[in-house]
Parts: structure tokens; sequence; C-alpha cells
């Protein structure tokens, strides 16, 4: 288990948050480790990480989907929103496999932006930082603990 999925578990423990780990095989895609972990691809949250203007920031949506620059950079009244390239987002999450980032920006400092489409849910699934463990818990615990803003920002076209 990597050094990430041991700090977002204890920080899970420590806040009384049930969850569940689920170990799978080695995916290098939301939606590939949604069908491995058994959840549909819109209760998968993927987590991607975007560079506005100069700082950072997570946007997350459901597998399913894209995220939709122009849209969130209109929500954040930005100039431009790009994702960000695997050395910026292993400086930002050291101890995280790059592209498996869980979507709890707050641990570090980066505010965190999720699809109002699931707003909705009960349960998600989400990477634990590594490309073979996920977390599935309470949307309602997600929601208290990383309290995200809910804007549009997904594609539906996937």
């Amino acid at each position: 288990m990597s050094l990430l999925t041991n700090r977002l578990i204890h920080y899970l423990d420590r806040h009384g948050v049930e969850h569940q780990l689920i170990h799978h095989k080695r995916d290098y895609t939301a939606q590939a480790a949604a069908h491995d972990t058994h959840t549909r691809g819109h209760r998968f949250l993927k987590s991607v990480i975007v560079r506005v203007g100069n700082t950072y920031a997570m946007a997350v949506v459901p597998a399913d989907r894209h995220v939709d620059l122009r849209k969130l950079a209109d929500w954040l009244d930005a100039d431009s929103v790009r994702v960000v390239t695997e050395q910026e987002t292993f400086a930002l999450f050291p101890d995280c496999e790059v592209g498996a980032e869980p979507p709890f920006g707050h641990l570090y400092g980066v505010p965190v932006y999720i699809d109002e489409e699931l707003t909705d849910s009960r349960h998600i699934t989400f990477n634990g930082g590594t490309h073979d463990t996920a977390v599935r818990m309470a949307w309602s615990d997600f929601m208290r603990l990383v309290q995200p803003a809910a804007l549009d920002l997904a594609l539906l076209d996937m």
C-alpha cells in the first residue's frame, strides 16, 4: 500500500469515516478501475489536476466523463485552464502514483471542484493513490470532509 493510501486511510479513520479498500488489477484509466471494482462509471470519481492561471486545482468528474476546461475557466473567471503535466502532478502529490490521485486535494492545499452530477450519489469509489487500490465510502462523508464546490464541469460525451 502506498504512503498516500496510508495517509488517506488514517485521515478517514481519524474522522470516523467508514470505508472499504478495494484491491483490483492494475488499471490506468478511471473507466477500467470502475469496471474492475464493479462500480458504475458515473459513481467512480476521476480526479483531474489542472492549472488555473498561476494556481492548481482538482476537478472531479465521473469516470465516464471528461472535464470541460472551457466551462471550468468560465466558472472560475480564469483566462486559462489546462491539465497539468506528469512532472507537475508528481510535485504536487509526491506520495501518489501519477493519475491515481484521490479526490482529497485539500490534503495537499489544492481546492477541489466536483461536477454537480455527482451530488446525488449515496456511495462513491475512487483511486486511493495507486492504480490498484480504490476506496469506497459514503458521499455524505466525502462532502463533509472535502467541502468541494459543485459546478457543471463535465463533458457528456465519452
